[in-house]
């Protein structure tokens, strides 16, 4: 467990809304997101590592389906 080795204690606190702990973290109450995708506007509040885990975003569509070369083609008609 990471606090073990880093020798702190860590306090869960996935109760909280994404909301609430976007605004706890602003308020210098949380330390620590174990995983947050990077953002122009996050980088103002927050501290980025490097990335230690990388998920690729993938679309799945029908084989019939018109093609989709962007994320404006996945919203609804």
């Amino acid at each position: 467990m990471v606090s073990k080795n880093l020798g702190i204690e860590m306090i869960d606190n996935s109760k909280l809304s994404w909301d609430e702990a976007i605004e706890r973290v602003k308020l210098g109450e949380i330390d620590v997101f174990p995983a947050i995708a990077r953002t122009v506007l996050r980088d103002v509040y927050l501290l980025f590592t490097e990335p230690y885990l990388h998920l690729p975003s993938l679309v799945y569509m029908r084989d019939d389906a018109g093609l989709i070369t962007g994320l404006e083609g996945l919203t609804k008609i």
